[in-house]
């Protein structure tokens, strides 16, 4: 994680880099733009304008991507249920769930899971 972050700080702004190590390790309690802003002790319309300007997306947009990317790992590691494992990064409804993996894997949760079964790639451990 130490090398991950000394890269993404060669590429992003302090700021950000702190922001998005802040969604990881908060990536399924019920995560609020404003909350996040004052957790990091900066100003929203700074940290918002800052993530818009390096990431090309808003505060929301980007915490339900790394969410949905999580999960996506989850579903390839595990056989928890796909609803708890929405229910697990805070999508309140699956099918909200399974449109957003769907725009961002271009399938449904349930077809990313077999593909990577079929694949060898899904390995098992709770």
């Amino acid at each position: 994680m130490k090398e991950d972050r000394h890269l993404l700080s060669s590429i992003y702004p302090q700021i950000v880099v702190v922001f998005m190590t802040y969604v990881d390790e908060h990536i399924t309690c019920s995560l609020r733009a404003k909350q996040i802003a004052e957790d990091l002790e900066v100003p929203y319309k700074y940290l918002s304008a800052m993530v818009n300007q390096n990431l090309n997306r808003t505060i929301p947009s980007y915490i339900r991507q790394r969410r949905v990317e999580c999960a996506a790992k989850l579903l390839i590691h595990t056989d928890l249920p796909i609803e708890k494992i929405s229910a697990d990064f805070q999508f309140k409804r699956q099918q909200y769930f399974a449109t957003a993996f769907r725009q961002r894997f271009q399938c449904s949760p349930t077809q990313y899971r077999q593909k990577q079964w079929g694949t060898g790639q899904g390995i098992f451990y709770q």
